[in-house]
């Protein structure tokens, strides 16, 4: 989603303080060979936006789809990734947008895998009716929206068969937040190939920090699809996700389990301000080593060593910034694409990320800054200085 984030995102050391269930069979582990310098570096990657035609209950949809590739021509094994929604409803779901999970899909491409993440009917520039958005609260009706969700995901799976460049023998799936419900409904049917799904804080309904939209009938929905499912799955937490609190994931869990099927449950430590955000550009230190092993445990292809480099570039805050300026600084650098900091003499500063384009961070970012007094001017775009 677009995220526009003036706020302290910490991390900390990772400490997995909950494991419940885990059940893989057992196959050898495919380590992606290593060069002498390690993984394939990020200026190697590269990427395509294109669409999908996604047959869903008789009609077709274009969906919105941003391909990661690593180098080389492929075939590679498919990571298939799809996005959270945001709070407020329908109305920004035109503006949750696949840029803003580049980073995190490049982590995917660097062990080797083609990451492609596809936008769900009425996100972005999918076309359709926006089929999980329900305008009601304590009657929301969890089992309909993830239902909804998982067809998307089986549909947008079925659509990229025959792309020259995935492997989808053997694939696994990436949610995060309402794209974890997602992926995890994706398996409630079997879809050829898909081995392992990997839900990043999988939840829905939340309307404000610890509130959410009937809680009941989310448990029933994970109840439901755990009769079918059975595709390992993996769901990661921590402890202050204000959109998703433990309590509550536990009872989640448990029924999903008590239906049959089959997940590990990660329960981190809190993470920064809040840690449904840990799936990011940010949290990368903290949850790389828990995909590590995940993949690694399921003989899922992965990167021989992690790479030295750091998740984002050292770049030093420019000269004549206010110390809030340079703490949001520090913010801002850890953030994906497409993004832009403004700021001005006088001490005014904004920055805002997730965009489409960089032309729109830039316009975004000196609109929030503008002050009657001085103009502000933009100070970055993306993770180079402006010129």
């Amino acid at each position: 989603m677009g995220l526009w984030v003036i706020r302290s995102m910490k991390s900390i050391g990772i400490c997995v303080i909950g494991t419940i269930l885990l059940v893989f069979g057992v196959a050898p582990v495919l380590a992606i060979a290593a060069s002498a310098a390690g993984p394939p570096p990020r200026e190697s990657l590269t990427r395509e936006t294109f669409k999908v035609d996604a047959s869903i209950d008789g009609r077709i949809h274009a969906l919105e789809a941003l391909a990661v590739y690593p180098p080389g021509e492929g075939p590679f094994p498919l990571a298939l990734f799809t996005h959270g929604s945001p709070r407020g409803g329908v109305a920004g779901f035109p503006f949750v947008v696949p840029q803003a999970f580049v980073p995190q899909m490049e982590e995917f491409a660097r062990r080797g895998y083609a990451s492609v993440i596809v936008m769900r009917r009425g996100f972005g520039e999918s076309t359709g009716p926006a089929a999980e958005f329900q305008n009601v609260c304590d009657g929301a009706d969890h089992r309909y929206t993830t239902r909804e969700g998982g067809k998307d995901m089986r549909a947008a799976a079925e659509a990229l068969r025959g792309r020259s460049k995935l492997d989808m023998s053997r694939f696994i799936a990436v949610g995060y937040s309402t794209g974890g419900l997602a992926v995890l409904s994706m398996a409630r049917e079997p879809v050829e190939g898909l081995t392992f799904v990997l839900a990043f804080a999988p939840a829905r309904g939340s309307r404000g920090p610890n509130d959410t939209c009937n809680p009941s009938s989310l448990v029933a929905a994970m109840e439901e699809i755990g009769r079918t499912a059975r595709v390992a799955s993996a769901w990661v937490y921590t402890a202050n996700d204000t959109f998703a609190n433990l309590p509550m994931v536990r009872r989640m869990h448990a029924a999903y389990v008590g239906g049959g099927g089959v997940a590990e449950l990660i329960e981190l430590p809190a993470w920064g301000s809040d840690g449904h955000f840990l799936f990011s550009r940010a949290g990368i230190p903290d949850w790389r080593p828990v995909v590590d092993r995940l993949l690694t445990t399921a003989g899922l292809p992965n990167w021989a060593a992690p790479p030295t480099d750091a998740p984002w570039p050292e770049l030093p805050p420019p000269s004549g910034l206010s110390a809030a300026a340079q703490a949001g600084w520090a913010q801002y650098i850890r953030q994906g694409p497409h993004k832009a900091f403004a700021a001005n003499s006088s001490g005014n500063w904004a920055y805002r990320v997730g965009l489409r384009t960089p032309d729109a961070a830039r316009a975004a970012a000196l609109q929030a800054c503008h002050s009657q007094r001085e103009s502000c001017r933009i100070v970055a775009v993306d993770d180079e200085l402006a010129q």
